[in-house]
């Protein structure tokens, strides 16, 4: 592992910097440069199988990533081997064989701590995570491991998984969803338990703890067996967890803090960060502890004795050091996990693309739709104004020395507004998303038609 001192990755004093802006410019008339984001095609440099057959679509890589090497591959696939169809067949393409190659590599590392070292798949829409990770698990089956979580955002997509895993010939185990109830033995001794990130947190939030509610990670250990379980810990959308850091105290999701947690009980476990928009910002590696970031001999050391990737301390002292050294700082934390083997970040290229904005006209029926569902909301909008108007009206003229009625008035409206409006954007917004999809499904059909193959983005989501 190379020494880099990431705490000052320009290698300039801060004097230095001084320096330049006063011989740069004053105040609002300095200069400011912008630069286009470069992209390089994209083929693997260093995993070479026979008969691996090409991506379908052409890749991209990021123009920074693309002047850094992957390391030298030494982990030989055994899927290779002893299921040849899955690459001659090109069930899983280059571009996904280097990623269950080099995944596979950096779980046989360990870092300082004893843990085992993570990879960030930040692939983009297109590029067949889900596929990707299915062959990941393909791999590890065939080398005897049996067990393996797979979390998500949604438990429908449990099928999407199974099909996955359906697709390069996973026949050994089965996906079975996180049983209903947080206080039954999950019974299945092989299998990829597939949960959500909801599923996942149950016990885990400040109210759940003061109840007592017991934690599904419990659960979720007790069925892997232990620290000593070395199955697949797949964390798909894995930026639901980013909120394990929040810039106000008190607001740190339950979904971050989960991940956290059974990142530390299942240190043996084989982590993979599975997201095309993972890290806009420092504080979004903060539950990444697997990625050798921060902790023992690494670019962002703790100051504590004792402490290791899962010390809080490490992970806030690596997100203040990176947030002061700004985006060259993220650049070469980028730059290191891809040198190390711990990072593929590959997109489909638009080169020769066109772009097309498609109106899609309203039937009579959906027009009436919509008109019916803005009347309903015009009643529930008066109906909740009425009531909130006889709870002032009983506020105002009763005794209240404590002032008790005022604020729970307050406290009421307040929320009353932020509930309505709230849900009020977000019906609207998957109404008329709604209305666009039989156009759609029109568009897609005569793609496929065409010998196309067809990428669906969802709004708001990013989810393809």
């Amino acid at each position: 592992m190379e020494d880099v001192d990431f705490s000052n990755p320009t290698a300039v004093d801060d004097d230095d910097d001084d320096d330049d802006e006063e011989a740069g410019g004053q105040g609002d008339e300095a200069q400011t440069v912008e630069e286009d984001v470069r992209y390089e095609a994209y083929t693997p440099r260093v995993v070479k199988i026979k008969g691996m057959k090409r991506h379908p679509s052409d890749a991209v890589e990021n123009g920074t990533l693309a002047t850094v090497a992957p390391p030298a591959v030494t982990y030989a696939l055994k899927l290779a081997e002893e299921r040849p169809k899955v690459v001659k067949e090109g069930r899983l393409s280059d571009l996904q064989l280097e990623f269950v190659t080099y995944a596979c590599q950096r779980h046989d590392e360990d870092l300082a701590s004893g843990a085992r070292a993570g990879f960030f798949l930040g692939d983009g829409a297109g590029m067949g995570k889900g596929r990707q990770l299915a062959g990941l698990i393909l791999e590890n089956v065939l080398q005897g491991r049996k067990k393996h979580i797979w979390v998500s955002t949604n438990i429908d997509l449990h099928e999407d998984a199974a099909r996955d895993l359906g697709d390069v010939g996973v026949d050994e185990v089965s996906v079975f969803q996180l049983p209903a109830r947080q206080k039954t033995v999950i019974k299945q001794d092989a299998g990829v338990l597939f949960c959500t990130y909801s599923g996942l947190s149950k016990g885990c939030s400040a109210k759940s703890i003061e109840r007592g509610t017991p934690a599904r990670l419990d659960q979720i250990v007790a069925w892997c067996g232990g620290e000593d379980f070395d199955g697949c810990l797949l964390f798909d959308e894995a930026h639901r967890a980013k909120n394990l850091i929040s810039e106000v105290p008190g607001t740190e999701t339950a979904a971050g803090k989960a991940v956290f947690e059974i990142q530390k009980l299942l240190p043996r476990a084989r982590v993979v960060y599975c997201s095309a928009t993972a890290v806009s910002e420092p504080r979004n590696y903060g539950y990444m502890t697997r990625l050798g970031l921060w902790g023992p001999r690494s670019p962002f050391p703790t100051c504590e004795a004792d402490g290791d990737e899962n010390s809080m301390h490490a992970v806030k002292n690596f997100i203040k050091l990176a947030e002061l050294r700004g985006v060259g700082a993220m650049e070469m934390c980028a730059l290191h996990l891809k040198r190390e083997g711990a990072l593929l970040c590959r997109t489909l290229s638009y080169t020769g693309a066109a772009f097309d904005v498609v109106e899609a006209t309203l039937s009579p029926e959906q027009i009436a739709q919509y008109d019916k569902a803005a009347q309903l909301w015009q009643i529930l909008h008066t109906r909740c104004e009425s009531k909130l108007a006889k709870m002032a009206t009983i506020a105002e003229h009763s005794e209240d020395e404590d002032g008790s009625l005022a604020r729970a008035y307050r406290e009421a409206r307040q929320s009353y507004h932020s509930s309505l409006w709230g849900g009020h954007q977000r019906f609207f917004r998957s109404l008329i998303t709604g209305f666009k999809v039989p156009t759609l499904v029109k568009l897609a059909r005569a793609a496929l038609d065409d010998g196309k193959c067809v990428v669906i983005g969802l709004q708001s989501t990013g989810e393809a």
